[in-house]
């Protein structure tokens, strides 16, 4: 498969992404320039995804009612300023080239399960797969580092972890990659503590006329100290890390964004120092490596993880 044909399925699945927002409207130019690539190429994206009713797509241009075919208009170029946006069937689609030999063989492979062939595509099947994730995610962290550059205040729907759709108001600071859940944050302060969103949990955002200041953004600085985006008091931690098969290689690439952590080697056993803020994160990491893992300080949370391993093999005793 051609790295050509790789780039125009990942440039279709992130126009379709772009257009799932509510409201969403963008210009040929925008999206050449959030894509970084020629004009020209997306313009024949789009007329591609318009005029293949398979991928459940249908572009009108925003503020000229009275324009019947689109299509022209894009392919002459002279559609290039005008904002579109889009009417949607799709939920969350990923689209995935295959050969016709590989179209069959993944049939094959799901149990006679079928699935029905989209449009075709620079001589591959656009196959629609589910769960569109990590391209939308793309295009939510593009979107807000540019909300959070322009200093503007969104208003947000968020599916809190019970399930509940709440709105707020709020002026985003930050956007934050935690690597040990792979997940994106967005971070703001209320009442002088920061508030955690994530990224996946924000069912949609809109600029907001109503406009939030945070003149006292000093709680900030506690963001290098935090692990997994938990608040609570901050406490001073110290690990041994044994040398044991690839360990300490893994756990200096979980910890490779502790900018304030302490690396010690002494021989061929290394420690590592922090001050951590979440101490259950920080506890449960320190599960997932069992015995590889011994906890200096602090002490009582040394023994706690003591007495757990001892109840955990009074159950299998």
């Amino acid at each position: 498969m051609s790295g050509n044909s790789l780039n125009s399925i990942y440039r279709l699945n992130m126009i379709l992404a772009l257009f799932q927002a509510e409201r969403a409207c963008y210009t040929i130019g925008d999206i050449a320039g959030i894509l970084d690539v020629p004009v020209s190429v997306v313009r024949k994206d789009i007329v591609m995804l318009h005029t293949h009713k398979e991928c459940g797509i249908t572009f009108f241009a925003k503020d000229e009612e009275d324009l019947d075919d689109i299509v022209s208009l894009l392919e002459s170029g002279h559609g290039d300023d005008i904002l579109l946006c889009a009417s949607a069937i799709y939920r969350n689609e990923v689209y995935l080239p295959l050969s016709e030999l590989e179209f069959s063989c993944l049939n094959e492979f799901l149990d006679g399960e079928q699935f029905e062939i989209g449009p075709i595509h620079k001589n591959y099947v656009i196959k629609p797969m589910y769960n569109q994730a990590r391209a939308n995610m793309q295009v939510k962290v593009e979107q807000l580092n540019q909300i959070i550059q322009d200093g503007e205040t969104i208003r947000v729907t968020y599916k809190t972890r019970d399930g509940k759709m709440v709105f707020s108001i709020i002026q985003p600071l930050e956007l934050v990659h935690n690597a040990m859940d792979d997940l994106y944050y967005v971070v703001t302060i209320s009442r002088g503590s920061i508030v955690a969103l994530r990224l996946d949990r924000i069912r949609n955002y809109e600029i907001s006329e109503e406009k939030v200041e945070i003149k006292d953004k000093s709680a900030l600085d506690q963001l290098p100290n935090i692990w997994g985006m938990e608040v609570g008091p901050k406490v001073h931690v110290k690990i041994l890390i044994r040398n044991e098969a690839n360990v300490q290689h893994k756990v200096k690439r979980d910890l490779a964004s502790r900018v304030n952590g302490v690396w010690t080697q002494e021989g061929d056993q290394l420690y590592f120092e922090d001050d951590v803020i979440g101490m259950n994160s920080f506890r449960n990491w320190v599960n997932s490596y069992g015995s590889s893992i011994l906890v200096i300080e602090p002490k009582d949370l040394r023994e706690e993880i003591i007495e757990s391993a001892k109840k955990r093999l009074e159950y299998y005793c």
